[in-house]
């Protein structure tokens, strides 16, 4: 329990629990040397992130499928007009696949969401491109379709990378 003032805060492996009070005519409960009953039972109280199979099958086709594409396709119109924003959305959909990786089991679970994801962000970004009809501000190379491949292989890393991640904060908990 960590004091702070009136109030007592429990850390516990970089996860906040509630935040109790300590003063008795403000929480109305007795302080027993320094804790409220029950308070240890509430530090432990930490809340993963929901997997992506307990979800239902519209939302993940929704969360799977539908926003990669249609974040794409915002990129590929951003393509058109600015190359700094083309990267600033790049590196947005990128923590966007390490975040879809933390709702798997492991890594594997996550590489397989970023394969599907990430192949579909590329389609999204070519379509939109293409429908946009603006010259692009960054080099998509001498043949474009190759993007849907990298961008399907920089999916499998950062959807990995994040299913890792949940593995290991599960672990913990």
């Amino acid at each position: 329990m960590v004091p702070f003032g009136d109030a007592v805060s429990s850390v516990e492996e970089n996860a906040v629990s509630d935040v109790s009070l300590q003063n008795d005519a403000l929480s109305g409960a007795p302080a027993h040397g320094g804790e409220l009953p029950g308070a240890e039972e509430r530090s432990k109280r930490v809340r993963p992130a929901p997997l992506f199979s307990d979800r239902s099958r519209p939302a993940q086709i929704i969360l799977g499928g539908v926003v990669p594409l249609l974040f794409g396709g915002g990129v590929g119109v951003v393509l058109g007009v600015s190359a700094t924003w083309y990267w600033v959305a790049g590196g947005v959909a990128a923590i966007g696949g390490v975040l879809a990786g933390l709702e798997h089991r492991d890594g594997w679970g996550g590489a397989d969401r970023g394969l599907v994801g990430g192949s579909l962000f590329g389609l999204g970004v070519l379509i939109a491109h293409a429908i946009a009809g603006t010259e692009a501000q960054v080099s998509l190379g001498k043949f474009p379709p190759l993007l849907i491949v990298i961008d399907a292989f920089a999916g499998i890393l950062l959807g990995a990378i994040g299913g890792r991640i949940a593995r290991a904060t599960r672990r913990r908990t």
